[in-house]
This record gives C-alpha cells, sequence and structure tokens, in this order.
C-alpha cells in the first residue's frame, strides 16, 4: 500500500510537469510558425538577389575571357607583322645565293660517285683478309678433330663394363630384397612370441592380485587347487618362448641382417663404380657431340670461304683514286656552308604566304572580340546588380535561418522531454492499474478460500447423508438383479461406508475375490445398474435416457450370456437406449439394432446391418 501511495504520487508530479512542458512546446510552437513564415519571405528576397548575383559573375567572367582573348590578338599581330618583315629580308638574301647552290650540287653528285668506289675497294681488301684468315681457322680446326676421334674409340669398351656392372647390381639387389623379406618375416614371429610373452605375464599379475579363491581369467573357474600349476604352467611357457625359440630367431635375424649389410655395402661400391663409368661415357659422348658439332661448322666455313672467293673475283676490277677524292672532299666541304644557309632560307620563303594568312586571321578575330566585349557591357548595365544590397539581403537570410534552427532545435528537446514524462506517465498508470488488478484478485481469491471451506464442511456432512441413503437402495437394485442373473444362487450383495461389495453365498458374505472372473464381472454390471437406478430415483429426473456397455459378454458362460441379455431386455422400459459394445459375433443376432465397425486400409469404416 505505501508503494501504490508513492507511486501516486509521482504520478500526479508527473502530470504538473507534463502540464507545464507542453505549454512550453506550444510557445515554440507559435514561435516557429512566426520564424518561418518570416524566412518564406526573406529565402524568396535572397533567391533572387542570388539569381542577379550569378548572372553578373557570368558576365564579369566572360568580359575577363573576352579582354583577354582581344590583348592576345593585339599582341599575335605585332610579332606576326615584324616576322614577316624578317621574311621579306630573307627572299632577298635567298636570291643572291642561287649560283653557289647549283655548284653545290654538281660537286655532290661526283662526290657520291667516288664514296661508291672507295666504299667497294674498302670491301675488297676486308674480304682478302677475312679469306686468309678463315683458310688458317680452318687448317688448326681440322688438327683438333683428328686428335679427339682417335679419343672416342673407348666409347665401345666403356659402354660395355657398364651394362656388365649393372646387370651385377640388379642380382645384387634382388638377393638383398630377398634377405629383407626374409628378416621382416623373422622380426614379425618375434614379434608374435613377444606378445604372448607379455600375455602370459600379465595373466600372472592377474592371477596373483585375485588370489586363490578367484575365477581364472582365462576359463572363468575357480582355480583353488589349480592355482599353482596355472602360474607354473604360465612360467614354463614364458621360458620355453624366451630360451628356445626366440634365441634361435634373434641368432637367424642377426645372420640375415649382416648379410642383408654386405649385399648392401657391394651395391654402394657398384653404385661408385656405375657413377664414375657413366661420367667417362658422358664426357666422351660430350667429346663425340662437340666433334660433330665441329664437322658441321668445319663445312659451313668451307662454304663461307668459296663465296668469299667468288666475291673477290667480282671485285676484281675496282680502282680507286685517293687524292682525288680528297680533292672532291674539299670542294665539298667548301660549298656546304653556302648551301646550309641557301636551305634555312630557302624554308623561311615558303612561311611568308603562312604568316600573311595569320595576320588576316588575328585581325577579324580582334575585331569579333571587341563587338563582343561592347555587348557584354551593355548587358552588365541593363542587369542592374548591386553588390552592397545582396550582401545586406544574405546577411539578413543567414540569420533568419540560424534563428529558425535554434528554435527547432529547442522545440525538438522540449517535445523529447514532453514525450519521456508521458511515457513515464504511461508506465506508472500500467503499474496501478496491474496493482488494483492483483488486489481484487486477492481479495477474490480470499472470498473464494472461505466458501471452499464452509463448503467443505457442509460437502462432509451431505456425503454421510447421502451414503446412508443411497447404500441400502443400491444394495436391494443389485441383490434382486445380480440374483436374476445367476438364477438364484447367490442371495445379496452389499457394500460398506467406502463402497466395496461383498457377496453373500449360502447365508454368508465373502469379498468379490473369492468368486471367479466371470461372476465378478456380473456382480459389477449388476452394481453400474443399481447405481444409474438410485441415481435416478434421487434426483427425481424419471428414466434415464441412455446406458452404455463394453465387453461385458467375454467372462460369461452361454447360460449367464442368455441371463445378461433377459436382464437388459427388462430394462428397456427404464432406459430408451442400450448401447453394447462386443467383439462376439454370436450375440450380434440377439439385438434389433447393429453398427457394424470395421478396419480397412483406408481406416475404420461403421455401417448398420
Amino acid at each position: 500500500i505505501e508503494e501504490y501511495e508513492k507511486k501516486e504520487l509521482a504520478l500526479e508530479e508527473l502530470y504538473q510537469e507534463l502540464s507545464h512542458k507542453e505549454k512550453e512546446v506550444q510557445t515554440l510552437q507559435r514561435n516557429h510558425e512566426l520564424i518561418s513564415e518570416k524566412f518564406i519571405n526573406v529565402q524568396k528576397n535572397f533567391k533572387e538577389q542570388q539569381e542577379l548575383y550569378i548572372k553578373h559573375n557570368d558576365l564579369l567572367k566572360k568580359q575577363t575571357q573576352l579582354q583577354a582573348q582581344f590583348d592576345n590578338c593585339m599582341q599575335n599581330i605585332a610579332e606576326a607583322k615584324e616576322r614577316l618583315k624578317k621574311l621579306e629580308h630573307a627572299k632577298a638574301e635567298y636570291e643572291k645565293l642561287y649560283g653557289h647552290e647549283k655548284k653545290y650540287l654538281e660537286c655532290k653528285k661526283k662526290k657520291e660517285i667516288f664514296e661508291q668506289a672507295r666504299a667497294m675497294n674498302m670491301k675488297k681488301q676486308a674480304l682478302q683478309k677475312q679469306y686468309d684468315e678463315l683458310m688458317h681457322e680452318l687448317h688448326e680446326k681440322e688438327k683438333s678433330i683428328k686428335a679427339e676421334q682417335s679419343e672416342l674409340q673407348k666409347l665401345d669398351d666403356l659402354e660395355t663394363t657398364i651394362k656388365q656392372n649393372d646387370s651385377r647390381k640388379k642380382d645384387i639387389e634382388q638377393t638383398a630384397k630377398s634377405l629383407q623379406e626374409e628378416l621382416y618375416a623373422i622380426k614379425e614371429h618375434i614379434g608374435g612370441i613377444e606378445k604372448a610373452v607379455k600375455d602370459r605375464k600379465k595373466h600372472i599379475e592377474q592371477i596373483e592380485k585375485l588370489g586363490r579363491e578367484a575365477e581364472c581369467p582365462v576359463c572363468l573357474r575357480p582355480l583353488h587347487e589349480a592355482y599353482d600349476a596355472t602360474i607354473a604352467k604360465l612360467l614354463s611357457e614364458i621360458e620355453e618362448y624366451e630360451k628356445k625359440e626366440l634365441a634361435i630367431l634373434k641368432s637367424a635375424a642377426e645372420k640375415k641382417d649382416s648379410m642383408l649389410k654386405n649385399t648392401e655395402r657391394e651395391v654402394k661400391e657398384l653404385d661408385i663404380q656405375l657413377n664414375a663409368l657413366q661420367q667417362q661415357k658422358a664426357q666422351l659422348l660430350e667429346k663425340k657431340k662437340n666433334v660433330e658439332k665441329a664437322l658441321s661448322e668445319l663445312k659451313k666455313k668451307r662454304d663461307n670461304l668459296d663465296a668469299i672467293g667468288l666475291q673477290l673475283q667480282e671485285l676484281s676490277a675496282v680502282m680507286f683514286d685517293e687524292q682525288e677524292y680528297a680533292n672532291i672532299v674539299e670542294e665539298y666541304s667548301n660549298l656546304e656552308a653556302i648551301h646550309t644557309t641557301f636551305i634555312g632560307l630557302e624554308a623561311q620563303i615558303r612561311e611568308i604566304p603562312v604568316v600573311q594568312q595569320r595576320i588576316g586571321q588575328l585581325e577579324k578575330q580582334k575585331n569579333d572580340r571587341a563587338v563582343e566585349i561592347k555587348k557584354i557591357n551593355e548587358n552588365i548595365d541593363t542587369l542592374g546588380f548591386s553588390e552592397k544590397l545582396y550582401h545586406e539581403v544574405k546577411n539578413e537570410y543567414d540569420s533568419v535561418l540560424q534563428e529558425k534552427e535554434k528554435i527547432i532545435k529547442q522545440l525538438n528537446e522540449e517535445r523529447l522531454l514532453y514525450n519521456d514524462i508521458k511515457n513515464a506517465i504511461g508506465k506508472i498508470d500500467d503499474e496501478l492499474k496491474k496493482d488494483k488488478q492483483n488486489r481484487k484478485k486477492i481479495d477474490a481469491a480470499k472470498q473464494e478460500f472461505e466458501l471452499l471451506q464452509r463448503l467443505d464442511k457442509i460437502m462432509d456432512g451431505f456425503r454421510e447423508s447421502v451414503l446412508q441413503m443411497a447404500r441400502p437402495v443400491i444394495a436391494n437394485y443389485a441383490s434382486n438383479l445380480f440374483n436374476q442373473l445367476t438364477q438364484g444362487r447367490y442371495q445379496a450383495i452389499e457394500m460398506d461406508d467406502t463402497f466395496n461389495f461383498q457377496i453373500m453365498d449360502d447365508g454368508r458374505w465373502y469379498p468379490l475375490s473369492r468368486f471367479s472372473g466371470g461372476e465378478i464381472d456380473c456382480a459389477n454390471l449388476c452394481l453400474r445398474i443399481a447405481i444409474s437406478n438410485a441415481i435416478r430415483d434421487f434426483s427425481g429426473s424419471g428414466a434415464v435416457g441412455f446406458m452404455a456397455f463394453d465387453e461385458i459378454f467375454g467372462s460369461q458362460d452361454n447360460e449367464r450370456r442368455n441371463a445378461i441379455i433377459n436382464a437388459l431386455y427388462t430394462l428397456q422400459e427404464q432406459y430408451r437406449q442400450i448401447f453394447i459394445i462386443s467383439h462376439l459375433d454370436d450375440v450380434k443376432e440377439l439385438f434389433p439394432s447393429i453398427l457394424y465397425v470395421q478396419t480397412t486400409a483406408n481406416g475404420s469404416v461403421a455401417k448398420w446391418l
């Protein structure tokens, strides 16, 4: 209760704070609306000025570009006129040097003829030198090849020796393989014997640990007197294995191992010999290869020598005068400087029409730029842009925007606080509602508990009263029906306070456990019918409409089965429907209506017969 009151007090404080916060939000909302209207007007003015500012800047930028192009045209025109003046002077110099250029071309032609003859003469001298050197080289090469061919005669004997050693190595390796297999088989046999010794030692340890009274771990029979004999037998087997079989096998293994090492040593020695022989063979084969290569090269050199001889025959008629060639070269050098000047002037003369065309293009560009500059200046004057007014409007826009953003920030913060207070109120309100519901449930539970206590006392008395009233009625109904079904053999049925039943036989009462299964089932049937009749009588509701029985004929003989069916017929006046469940086919003909249930592959199927 104290916690509930604290929550109510906190809820009241939150409602007060919510009311105050709501007023603050409304004030900020009104301020936001006012500043938004003002911002729209200021923003409109600023956009107009901004558009004028952009247009004005674009015009100024274009004006600057055009003025730069105009000034550049003026400078290019001046430079082109100066260049044209120099070119016209070069044209006058060109005309003066035309006679010298004619002499230069005649001298150049003579020089080219002498240079061809000089080149052929130099080629002739070089070929003669090459021919002499090649003759000497061929002679030396032939001597060297003959010496190496004499050494190659040893190659056949060497290959025969290698084949013999290789065959011997394979025989020894086969012997080594057989020895290794035999040694492996002996070691495997030794391993099996050592395992058998280990197993018997383990059995001895187990028997000694278990003692004389335990079971044998091998045959599972009690040891008793066989304890010592078993251990002695195991020790004897161990001694047999270790002193006889193992000794023989280890000796055989040592001999095989020694023989294997000898064969391996022989293989290594043969490998060394074979490696040495193979190296000698490789060296001889390399020499053979070199000789074949040298013979091929020798043939090529002979062919080359013949070709050089033919060229020397072709050049035998070549003649060259070195002094006359020197005089022509000197004259050519003197005329070449004048020719270089002439060629340079000729190139400059070809430039004159190009420069003249360039001056005309620049004059046109200059005039076009002047017209465009005049038009841009007129557009700037027409625009009417004011730098001062633009900055005033911009400053006002920035100020109003800053104020608007500040109010929006405050409004969002206050709204968040407002929502936090509402959420806190909702949370406390939910907790208070849950507390009220819990208190109602507790009060209802207390009332229900008190009512159940009172009802328990009433029911105890009612149960005793009902038992006293119902017990003789049930016993009477059951006795009459049981006497009828058993054809008077058993006189009556009674029940005690806990509804345990007894049957009278020859004037004495006996419990149900004394009788056969069929008699017990028959008695239970009678009791069920008697209880139904008693309930009907005490309720005052008239006839009970329905009664069902499950497998009541299974434990009865034919005589008692017929008696039960006759009794059920007598109950038709009291029960409108009697439902019998049975698996016995021989009773179905005794009932007017039959619902036959049959199991099929698709499930159970029911039909009326």
